[in-house]
């Protein structure tokens, strides 16, 4: 799965929890969106399912979203190693 791919999932997962992402800039600031911890852990839970994946524990911080690419480049990072 390319970076493209995962990261419009990304944005659409955030999306279903009402965290609205413009995708026509080059990236975006996730941490600037006042996620929620409980909305984190949903979205986490969304992209487990999603990709029938268990993430592992250095990925259930809100500091791995500092940035919509960097987080898409991470999971598809870690989806190619599966």
């Amino acid at each position: 799965m390319n970076e493209s791919t995962v990261k419009h999932i990304v944005i659409e997962e955030l999306g279903n929890l009402g965290i609205i992402i413009d995708d026509s800039k080059n990236d975006v600031d996730l941490l600037s969106m006042d996620i929620d911890s409980i909305t984190f852990i949903s979205f986490i839970v969304a992209l487990e399912e999603r990709f029938k994946i268990q993430f592992p524990d250095e990925y259930l911080t809100m500091e791995v979203m500092n940035s919509l690419n960097g987080f898409s480049n991470l999971l598809c990072t870690f989806l190619s190693s599966k």
